[in-house]
């Protein structure tokens, strides 16, 4: 594609003029950067300047090693396509081929883009140009028929907040402590349904597992967020977030009902979802462009944030997904056509309308959590035993300490003390942890079966063991302290049998 012959208006110093810049991202030890132009280049580098010429140069990545230094030397009457947005250039570059080749980079800042904007060419192929002013148009009709964004920064503000605060009460900063996130409202499936706790589905989108979970969330938010919130409307946003938050949270048990959940990223996805059904919508006007751009970003997003969710345990790719599909079929509804006619008739009657569309979709996605198999039952049952196991492990084995405490090898008043400790104080405790851990009938194939039959095990050799200590001293029968001891020592093996199977 040749540029246009004609290159403009531009400056035309004489002296060379050397401008520091960063392409795509180089990676840790030169593994999984990310070039984002034809040359290929990766990190720190130079564009210089001449009244004839432009030299970039930066490095190609090189696994382990520094990058390889890379010179290009162009004749500047052959760069055209030349267009600056704040930090970023982006400029074609000739080809022999006919295919699209480009330069994007960073600029330090909008004084360094606009100086290079003065020094390179102004020639433009004739679709660019097309393409460009349908862009610079779009702008300002999204700019004048539409408000700056006010919901997305509350929803990021409000996010920090509970994030704060949950590190205040221990949540923890960098490794989170689920335990906590659950007290907070994290989407705790045996809660969320066995317990009946639905809002767990809307306060789980604003609770985040660390720092860089809640860091990475909110800055895909903001970059989606900005945009899609100006297409919408602040009401329409709010509703499409909200709506994907839930249907997240839906799609998350769905696929596992015993989930620990929680995070905005399943109300993002939902705005990327969103997104895509606006620039998608032809009555929308939204020049093809535009399309081209936000498809292929959204498509790219998406795309590898699912891949990489398969790829590594812990994260929620289910809540992605249901996130995604619910803001694209809620945004094709709310949709709405960017002119000053149509967009004065899209009102708030039609809002209400897709607000109860969307109460009736949510009450229809619930019906099959709200009538989970019997095997789900039992799994989010055995769930919620092992939840404070551990805690009222540790006031059964206080209470057995503090009765066999009192016990005294030379006084017989003592023994009779410590013995009824034990009936009153340790025996009730020890069985009820008991029922507790074997009451959830988890079905044979359940990988869980195993480690209930051994924590079952532990417990009742604790129970036993305060049961025949107490009654070898209450109904003076001393051989019943060898069973107590052997109870014990049936205690203890499977604790050692627990611990090797968590190794």
């Amino acid at each position: 594609m040749d540029p246009a012959t004609d290159p403009g208006v531009r400056a035309e110093p004489a002296e060379r003029e050397t401008f520091a810049v960063r392409f795509g991202s180089q990676g840790v030890l030169g593994l999984g950067g990310a070039p984002h132009d034809s040359l290929r280049l990766v990190g720190k580098g130079t564009l210089e300047v001449t009244a004839d010429t432009l030299v970039v140069r930066g490095r190609k990545p090189r696994p382990f090693l520094r990058g390889l230094a890379q010179e290009h030397v162009f004749a500047l009457a052959d760069i055209h396509d030349v267009v600056g947005n704040g930090t970023t250039l982006r400029f074609a570059l000739p080809s022999s081929t006919g295919a699209s080749r480009f330069v994007l980079c960073e600029t330090a800042d909008a004084a360094q883009t606009q100086r290079l904007l003065d020094r390179l060419p102004r020639a433009m192929t004739p679709q660019f140009a097309v393409d460009q002013a349908e862009r610079s148009e779009f702008h300002q009709r999204l700019a004048r028929l539409t408000r700056a964004p006010r919901v997305t920064p509350a929803l990021v503000a409000i996010n920090a907040l509970v994030f704060v605060l949950m590190a205040f009460a221990g949540a923890g900063i960098v490794v989170p402590d689920g335990e906590v996130a659950i007290r907070w409202g994290a989407n705790f499936g045996p809660l969320t349904m066995g317990d009946g706790q639905w809002w767990r589905l809307l306060t789980a989108t604003f609770i985040h597992f660390g720092i860089f979970h809640l860091a990475l969330n909110m800055w895909a938010l903001i970059n989606a967020g900005l945009l899609t919130e100006r297409l919408y409307g602040a009401g329409r946003f709010l509703l499409l977030y909200l709506f994907a938050g839930l249907t997240g949270s839906m799609a998350s048990l769905l696929w596992n009902p015993d989930v620990n959940s929680a995070g905005a990223s399943g109300a993002i996805f939902g705005v990327f979802g969103g997104m895509l059904a606006f620039v998608l919508s032809p009555r929308n006007g939204v020049p093809r462009s535009i399309i081209a751009e936000h498809r292929n970003s959204t498509l790219l997003f998406v795309g590898y944030n699912l891949f990489y969710g398969a790829a590594h345990a812990g994260i929620d790719n289910a809540a992605h997904v249901g996130g995604l599909l619910g803001g694209f079929l809620i945004g094709l509804l709310l949709a709405r056509p960017l002119d000053d006619r149509r967009l004065a008739g899209a009102g708030g009657a039609r809002l209400l309308g897709v607000g109860a569309a969307a109460i009736a979709a949510l009450a229809l996605l619930v019906q099959p959590l709200l009538h989970p198999r019997d095997a789900v039952r039992a799994g989010q049952a055995y769930e919620l035993a092992m939840l404070d196991f551990q805690a009222r492990e540790a006031l059964a084995i206080k209470a057995t300490s503090d009765a066999l405490a009192l016990a005294s090898p030379n006084t017989h008043a003592t023994d009779l003390a410590a013995a009824r400790a034990l009936q009153r104080d340790a025996l009730p405790r020890w069985t009820e942890l008991g029922r507790q851990v074997a009451s959830p009938r988890l079905p044979a194939g359940d990988a869980r079966a195993h480690t209930q039959a051994l924590l079952s095990r532990y417990v009742d050799g604790r129970r036993r063991y305060c049961d025949l200590l107490a009654r070898s001293v209450l109904e003076g029968k001393p051989a019943l302290q060898v069973e107590a001891q052997a109870a014990a020592a049936d205690a203890e093996a499977a604790v050692t049998a627990l611990n090797a199977e968590n190794k």
